[in-house]
């Protein structure tokens, strides 16, 4: 997991006297920050500034792989503070902003609320509910959220100011169809890239998703992480041109190289030809979308500040 450091002066901007709530994305963590405060205190949380936070209850994987034919999966979770914490958990589908009863997901937490003691371990199980609505021929994608919150100081720091941060970490849970063809670790290099201008287009011929860190050609960085589905494409925007001309004036061939985290949570370098794109760049061709940030799995705090 990564941290971020989180600049206290953009909440100048968006933080009003009580009682509200505000959002920072920060690369691949989330800082949702939920703050009753006096004006007093919040000057005085600002000149605190900048400031790093984590989550201290750590989960012993990045992702989770779950064949259809299972009946579930494990998860461990430890708890690296000095306190308790009181842990929920839950599934959903791709939206972060979904409350846990809201969502609908074939996947479900036994025992999605318990306290988690100093230093302890707790298996999560995830239990399949099996269903229609994933398909045989393609994995599918879901995510697992776990929340953890501190307990409410006691004594004279419960009668003073005090500042509290609540961390949902979420990662990806892949449900792959058991006898789906192919070779998962070897789905990333079935990828092809094709380029025009401003764009970049990636195209997944493979039943799996592929989860992308890093994107770079000759000259510079081309994109954030994203994750191309199975069998459908993925555009890039480019912030500059890649191309490099040859010293006759023509447009040289380029390799595009490229960074995929695998079941296991490795980090593997690709490289590939970058070919021009052969079916103009709209939003029309096929099942290709627009890519957009896709952190591989992230954190996501809710910060209390109370007096």
């Amino acid at each position: 997991m990564e941290s971020s450091t989180t600049d206290m002066r953009w909440l100048t901007r968006q933080v009003a006297p009580r009682c509200i709530r505000c959002a920072q994305a920060c690369g691949p963590v989330l800082l949702r920050f939920h703050l009753l405060m006096r004006p007093a205190v919040l000057a005085a949380a600002i000149l605190c500034a900048p400031f790093s936070v984590t989550a201290s209850v750590v989960l012993d994987a990045t992702r989770v792989i779950l064949s259809s034919d299972r009946d579930g999966a494990s998860v461990r979770l430890t708890n690296k503070d000095g306190v308790p914490k009181l842990i929920q958990a839950w599934i959903d589908a791709g939206n972060a902003d979904a409350r846990p009863e809201q969502v609908l997901a074939p996947l479900q937490v036994l025992t999605p609320i318990f306290r988690l003691e100093p230093g302890a371990g707790h298996v999560l199980r995830i239990r399949n509910l099996g269903g229609d609505e994933m398909p045989s021929d393609r994995e599918s994608v879901y995510w697992l959220n776990v929340l953890e919150l501190p307990p409410k100081p006691q004594g004279a720091t419960a009668e003073g100011n005090y500042l509290q941060f609540s961390f949902r970490t979420r990662i990806k849970v892949f449900v792959r169809p058991k006898g789906v063809s192919g070779r998962p670790l070897e789905a990333p290099g079935e990828l092809r890239w094709e380029y025009r201008s401003g764009w970049a287009r990636a195209t997944n011929p493979t039943p799996f998703h592929i989860s992308i860190s890093r994107i770079e050609t000759a000259a510079g960085e081309v994109g954030a992480r994203v994750m191309v589905p199975p069998f459908s494409s993925v555009e890039i925007p480019l912030a500059r041109d890649h191309r490099q001309v040859a010293g006759d004036g023509k447009i040289a061939p380029t390799v595009l190289r490229y960074r995929s985290i695998d079941d296991y949570g490795a980090s593997r370098m690709y490289e590939k030809p970058w070919t021009p794109a052969s079916i103009p760049v709209d939003g029309k061709s096929g099942s290709s979308q627009k890519a957009t940030s896709e952190p591989d799995s992230h954190q996501i705090g809710v910060a209390d500040l109370a007096n």
